[in-house]
């Protein structure tokens, strides 16, 4: 896997809870290859509220994420987002996956992702699947 790469919320809550095939991936990897959105933050925060321990549980994803990018939807990823949504109107993806492959598509990234069936039909964007 060459290339920079955002990763998806399931494969950061996989490494967060020790997952040993997504920290091996995770440690093969230059950390300035990989970046996550700040949709996939929404995501994480969302599950700490939810958590039996939300206080460990957003300690644990923030470590794995220390010194990552996090890339954010703006303007710029917008158009892009309006693209992609009307190319997969008949067969749409959820939201939150379609903001996130925009951000992908608009600053030069693939993503990695259990989620592969879903990103796949996204033509163009790259996508790697981690995990079982």
């Amino acid at each position: 896997m060459s290339g920079r790469w955002i990763i998806d919320t399931n494969i950061v809550s996989l490494a967060a809870r020790g997952e040993e095939s997504i920290l091996d991936h995770l440690a093969r990897r230059r950390r300035t290859d990989l970046a996550t959105t700040a949709i996939t933050i929404a995501e994480l925060e969302y599950g700490s509220l939810r958590a039996h321990d939300p206080a460990l549980h957003r300690e644990q994803w923030q470590e794995l994420l220390r010194g990552m990018p996090v890339l954010s939807f703006s303007k710029q990823e917008a158009p892009e987002h309006a693209r992609l949504r009307e190319a997969l109107r008949h067969r749409p993806i959820g939201e939150r996956d379609l903001l996130i492959a925009a951000i992908a598509m608009t600053n030069g990234f693939g993503v990695v992702t259990r989620n592969v069936a879903e990103f796949k039909r996204v033509r163009g964007l790259k996508v790697e699947g981690w995990g079982s």
